[in-house]
C-alpha cells in the first residue's frame, strides 16, 4: 500500500513545478530556452554573454546521454560561470516531523545560495546539511535514536530528498516548495567547489577518487576504509586523518559520501576535533552515493522516471535483493508514522 501511495504522490510532484533533472539534461534546456526567448532573466543574468549560448548557437549542446560525460560538466562549469542564477539570501523553512525543511523553487537555487554563504538557518547548531527522505525520517525517529534526530533538528539545511517527504508537508497544510534531491544539488555545485573553492572530500572509495580527478591545489581526497555502524572508534580516527588533512588546506566545505548513519557520525567526530585546525568549521555536506551518480558509478533514473516519481523504482529495479525490504516491508511504517504524527498534531490544536 505504502509503493502505491509514494507513486501516486511522487507523480503528483511531478506534474508540479519541481524541475528533476540532471545537469547535462538542464544545460540542453536553457540554451533551447534561450534560442526561444533571449531575454529571460528568471533562467539567466544575460544569454547573449553565455559562451554555452555562443558556441553553440542557440542549439543544442554536445552532451553526452550518460550521467558521467565529461562534455556535459564542462558545459555546467561554463552555464554556472555566465549564466549565474541569484540565489536567497533567506531561505524559508517548513516544519515537520521536527525538523525545518528548506522550502526552495529548486537544487540550483539553493546551491547558489549555499555557495554564496547564505541561508543558513538561524536556529541551527550544527554546520551539517542533511537530506532525509523517508528511510532516514524512520531512523530519526525510531526508539533510541534520540541524539541523532537532535543533531538533525539543529542541521544548518535540511533538504527534503524525497517525494513522499513533501507530499506529507500538504497533508499537515505545511507545503513544501519541492524535493531537493542531494544528487542534483551535488551535480550543481560541484563543478564550482572543485575549481574555485577549498575542499575536503570523504569518499567512498578509490576508484571515486580517480574518476573525479584526484587531488589539486584546493582539493583534497580521503577515502573512507569500511566502517561498521557503531564502530566510534574507527569513526574517531577517519576524523582525525581528515583534521590532518584540513590544518594546512582550512577547506571551506567538507563533502562526505557515505551512507546514513555513518556520515552524521564522522560530521559530529570532525567537529570535536577541530580546534587542531586555525580556520571556522566549514560547511559538511552529507550527499551519500550523489557523487558516485554525478561521475556513472551508480546509476540515476532516466530524467522522466524523475518527473514521474519512480526514481525509487528505479534503484529497486537495480538491487532487488537488497531494497525489497526497504520499499516493500520497512517502509510501511511510514504510514504509521503519518498517522502518529498526525493525531499528535490534532490533539496539539484541541
Amino acid at each position: 500500500m505504502l509503493v502505491v501511495v509514494m507513486m501516486v504522490g511522487e507523480f503528483l510532484e511531478g506534474l508540479g513545478d519541481t524541475e528533476l533533472v540532471s545537469v547535462q539534461n538542464r544545460a540542453w534546456l536553457v540554451v533551447r530556452l534561450f534560442a526561444n526567448d533571449p531575454s529571460d532573466a528568471s533562467t539567466a543574468s544575460n544569454a547573449g554573454n553565455c559562451e554555452v549560448f555562443r558556441e553553440s548557437g542557440g542549439l543544442e549542446l554536445p552532451l553526452s546521454s550518460g550521467s558521467g560525460g565529461s562534455a556535459g560538466y564542462e558545459a555546467s562549469r561554463l552555464l554556472c560561470q555566465h549564466c549565474r542564477v541569484d540565489g536567497g539570501g533567506t531561505l524559508e523553512r517548513v516544519e515537520l516531523f521536527g525538523l525545518r525543511f528548506v522550502s526552495a523553487e529548486s537544487e540550483r537555487v539553493l546551491a547558489r545560495t549555499i555557495l554564496d554563504g547564505e541561508g543558513v538557518d538561524p536556529r541551527s547548531r550544527y554546520p551539517t546539511l542533511i537530506t532525509p527522505n523517508v528511510d532516514i525520517v524512520l531512523h530519526l525517529h525510531a526508539q533510541g535514536a534520540s541524539r541523532r534526530l537532535e543533531r538533525a533538528e539543529g542541521a544548518a539545511f535540511v533538504l527534503p530528498d524525497g517525494a513522499p517527504v513533501v507530499w506529507s508537508s500538504r497533508l499537515f497544510g505545511k507545503r513544501l516548495k519541492a524535493r531537493l534531491a542531494g544528487s542534483t544539488l551535488f551535480a550543481e555545485m560541484w563543478p564550482e567547489l572543485s575549481t574555485a573553492r577549498r575542499v575536503l572530500m570523504i569518499a567512498s572509495s578509490q576508484e571515486l577518487v580517480d574518476r573525479l580527478g584526484g587531488d589539486t591545489d584546493n582539493l583534497r581526497y580521503v577515502v573512507a576504509p569500511r566502517i561498521e555502524v557503531g564502530d566510534l572508534v574507527a569513526v574517531d580516527a577517519l576524523a582525525k586523518t581528515c583534521v590532518d588533512h584540513s590544518i594546512d588546506l582550512r577547506p571551506e566545505f567538507i563533502v562526505i559520501g557515505l551512507s546514513h548513519p555513518k556520515q552524521e557520525e564522522i560530521a559530529h567526530s570532525l567537529m570535536a576535533q577541530w580546534d587542531r585546525v586555525d580556520a571556522p568549521v566549514p560547511l559538511m555536506l552529507m550527499l551519500g552515493a550523489s557523487a558516485e551518480m554525478y561521475v556513472g558509478m551508480q546509476r540515476r533514473a532516466p530524467v522522466w522516471m524523475q518527473r514521474a516519481g519512480l526514481e525509487w523504482f528505479h534503484r529497486f529495479l537495480f538491487a532487488p535483493k537488497r531494497l525489497f525490504r526497504r520499499y516493500f516491508i520497512e517502509d510501511t511504517q511510514f504510514l504509521k508514522f503519518l498517522w502518529d504524527q498526525w493525531r499528535a498534531t490534532k490533539k496539539t490544536r484541541l
